[in-house]
């Protein structure tokens, strides 16, 4: 992932790197603006902008890495706030705490509840049949969400459901 770090008084005088370098990056760009301010003017990052700190930049790369569209799909939804110690784990672990999965509409998702959590289990065979499967899953979205993500690089996307409680 790429982030564009410059001076604000001449963003022409910023460079493209690695937002691994991030850090470095920023201590470089700042020498040569002589002092003056440095920001973030473009990112592919996501939940970066131009107020983030160079560690937070590093440590939100690390995890959207890590877990790609799913990431990207939890920022849509929630909004986390990160300390400028470059510490994100608290939002990395609610994401993945959050995460259900992804599903092809609300009543797939239902299904797969009501048969994971074992809601189910020792329903006869006549009675499952009578099992609403979009009257539960109009209740269960009530405690959850869902964002289509579109992919990246060729995947179609993937709509990804998070818990809301």
């Amino acid at each position: 992932m790429q982030i564009f770090v410059a001076p604000y008084a001449n963003p022409l005088a910023g460079e493209w790197t690695d937002a691994a370098d991030a850090v470095e990056t920023y201590e470089k760009v700042y020498a040569r603006a002589n002092g003056g301010d440095v920001g973030l003017m473009d990112t592919e990052v996501p939940g970066t902008d131009e107020t983030t700190q160079p560690d937070v930049i590093v440590a939100l790369a690390e995890v959207a890495t890590e877990r790609g569209n799913v990431w990207r799909a939890y920022l849509q939804i929630f909004s986390p706030t990160f300390n400028d110690d470059g510490d994100v784990t608290e939002a990395a672990d609610d994401c993945d705490e959050r995460y259900r999965g992804t599903f092809d509409s609300d009543t797939d998702f239902a299904w797969e509840h009501a048969e994971g959590t074992g809601m189910l289990q020792g329903w006869p065979e006549q009675a499952r049949r009578y099992f609403n499967a979009e009257s539960f899953a109009r209740d269960l979205m009530m405690e959850h969400e869902s964002v289509w993500q579109t992919g990246r690089d060729g995947d179609f996307g993937a709509r990804h459901y998070f818990a809301t409680y």
